[in-house]
């Protein structure tokens, strides 16, 4: 049964000496056959125990020590703070904190050692009076003391770096003082009938119904015979009692409603918590508040300036909305605090890629995926490498088909496998579209597919790139040979058109869109695909306006009328079919979307296709680039 309690909850691993302190307690002393019976125990308790300490240690690193906290006997006083604070709220269980204030106890002060030296000194008196009461308060408090070793900032505990106390750390030892106090109630009244005898037998208390005026308490005195633990004064106390804790359950319990009640109770009674700050600033970005996530963000830094992961964060945050030179200032600070981060470096570099300066996005992107090797971690937690929007090949960002990629999407993928694809799409892209290196660009989306063989917007890009080299043949047989094997795979028939359109074979083209679509209706891109071809093909034989207009209102309402580039097409095939007014105000709909997403490439490339319908001239895509310029 130990070895059970051990594997649901290794904090009672001191429990066998509390064995001991119970043969102490049942005989005086303690025996050499007690020691042996023990012994299996402390072997359970001592390997399953460093195993969990080892597993705190890989999952949340040792606590900060402090100068005023280093060393054995450094937290001697801490430890004497520590077990009269954790008394005070088991006995009177009064503004319960879920982390509470950080303490500083500095070893050196002589005031630091008082509550150590109370401790020592309180007992010495129950060992004066061991005979009488003092055995039994010896028992509560030792039981407690014991319970509690692990906790008392001895051992290094990673929520030590937050608080040196909680309150579920005396979940087990808690039953030490309050046995106590009930046996102290419970003497103090009159006790008649059933008794308890303590028999001499290893590690049991027994009972036994006993009769008469000779039998002791836990503390000694005889108790008097004059009437029953059930007097109207044991019941009334017990009911207030009751009713007391009662009420401070229901009341402490509201903090609990959901994560966001819990840090802001946590924040009005700890205001300098940062952690706190922290979570209910993830909270709140994952909910769209990002002015109220940036406000807790900042206060975290105020309290934590050194927390590498809340600059990358709010870094990331006010890239969103809009203020790079904030974002790049709490990102370099990220980089600089944490060098190994690759969220910071993916993030700061797509970041410098929107302002332009390439060779130093690229760089900090490179630098990202160096430091994504195995056991090396991610700052911010996340990976969110462009604010990039569907089926964009020239955007240095991350695609997704409802149009941006959030943080919440980006943390559900796997660590190397997701971030990491994203990261090498994210180069990649900027060598295409931005040097125009084709080569790395492809090497970086092969990298990509590797990592993530479902990244369909790689195999888009990389299409695109591999047109530019005028070798498409070899990944147009490979997806000929796809279908041969899986016809019904929408997926692999827009590849195929997508690498088709840029081969400039428009009519091939449009038979695998169609076919993608006929699979697939809510196939966004494909919808938006085969409408750009349909508005802009420079073969006039293949332009249909009223088609593509029906094909781009389908794709703006799949991304919820908030996509730049399926907006962008929605004006073009406006435009085709003689409606410029109509694609005018659809346009300026798409560049107010692309400047508050901070795509400075596309807001100018709708300024240029404005200039076009004012003139009343539909756009054509002579290059059959795209829709990307």
């Amino acid at each position: 049964m130990f070895i059970l309690a051990l594997l649901s909850k290794s904090a009672v691993a001191p429990l066998p000496i509390v064995l001991l302190l119970l043969a102490w307690w049942q005989r005086g002393k303690i025996c050499r056959t007690d020691v042996w019976r023990a012994l299996p125990f402390f072997a359970a308790a001592i390997g399953l125990g460093l195993v969990t300490y080892h597993v705190e240690q890989l999952r949340s690193g040792p606590a900060s020590a402090t100068p005023a906290q280093s060393g054995f006997l450094g937290h001697i006083p801490s430890a004497g703070w520590t077990i009269w604070f954790y008394l005070g709220k088991a006995l009177l269980p009064l503004h319960l904190v879920p982390i509470y204030p950080l303490w500083q106890v500095v070893s050196g002060r002589l005031p630091s050692w008082v509550p150590a030296l109370v401790l020592v000194i309180v007992a010495l008196i129950c060992w004066r009076y061991r005979r009488d009461w003092g055995k039994a308060a010896l028992l509560g408090l030792g039981y407690f003391i014991i319970l509690l070793g692990p906790v008392l900032g001895f051992l290094d505990i990673g929520f030590m770096a937050y608080s040196l106390v909680a309150d579920h750390w005396q979940y087990f030892a808690i039953v030490g003082p309050l046995g106590l106090l009930a046996a102290g109630i419970a003497s103090g009244f009159r006790v008649q009938g059933s008794k308890f005898k303590v028999q001499s037998s290893s590690f049991k208390v027994q009972s036994s119904e006993l009769v008469g005026d000779d039998v002791r308490s836990p503390f000694g005195e005889s108790p008097s015979p004059k009437g029953p633990l059930t007097s109207s004064p044991t019941i009334l106390l017990s009911v207030v009692l009751l009713v007391g804790l009662g009420w401070l359950t229901f009341r402490q319990s509201s903090i609990y409603v959901d994560s966001e009640h819990l840090w802001r109770a946590t924040i009005a009674s700890n205001p300098g918590c940062w952690e706190a700050h922290s979570m209910l600033a993830d909270l709140l970005k994952d909910s769209g508040r990002l002015d109220e996530a940036i406000v807790q963000y900042e206060t975290a830094l105020e309290s934590k300036p050194d927390f590498g992961r809340n600059h990358a964060l709010l870094g990331n945050l006010y890239r969103r909305k809009g203020e790079f030179e904030r974002a790049v200032a709490h990102l370099e600070k990220a980089v600089a605090l944490d060098p190994r981060s690759m969220a910071a470096h993916c993030t700061l570099g797509s970041i410098l890629l929107d302002q332009g300066k390439v060779d130093e996005g690229i760089a900090q992107l490179q630098l990202g995926i160096a430091n994504a090797g195995p056991g090396v971690s991610s700052a911010a937690g996340i990976v969110t490498v462009g604010a990039g929007t569907a089926f964009s090949p020239q955007r240095p960002g991350l695609p997704s088909a409802a149009g941006i990629t959030s943080e919440g999407q980006a943390r559900r993928l796997p660590y190397a496998p997701g971030r990491l694809a994203e990261a090498h799409f994210t180069v990649g892209n900027a060598f295409l579209f931005q040097k125009g290196d084709v080569k790395n660009a492809i090497d970086h989306f092969h990298k990509a597919i590797e990592l993530r063989p479902d990244y369909a917007d790689v195999y888009n890009n990389l299409a695109t790139a591999v047109a530019r080299t005028g070798s498409a043949d070899p990944i147009i047989n490979h997806y000929q040979a796809v279908l041969e094997a899986k016809p019904e795979s929408a997926d692999a028939r827009f590849e195929l058109g997508s690498l088709l359109f840029h081969q400039r074979r428009p009519g091939e083209t449009i038979v695998q869109l169609r076919a993608a679509l006929d699979l697939r209706p809510d196939f966004a891109r494909a919808c938006d695909t085969l409408a750009w071809l349909l508005a802009t093909c420079p073969d006039a034989s293949y332009r249909d306006g009223k088609q593509a207009i029906a094909l781009a209102q389908h794709a703006e309402t799949l991304t919820g009328g908030k996509n730049a580039l399926a907006l962008r097409t929605l004006a073009t095939a406006y435009a085709q079919a003689g409606q410029f007014p109509e694609a005018i105000t659809t346009a300026e709909r798409a560049e107010r979307l692309a400047i508050d997403r901070a795509d400075l490439a596309l807001a100018n490339q709708l300024r240029r296709d404005l200039a076009l319908y004012q003139k009343g001239q539909p756009y054509r895509d002579i290059q059959y680039a795209g829709n990307e310029q």
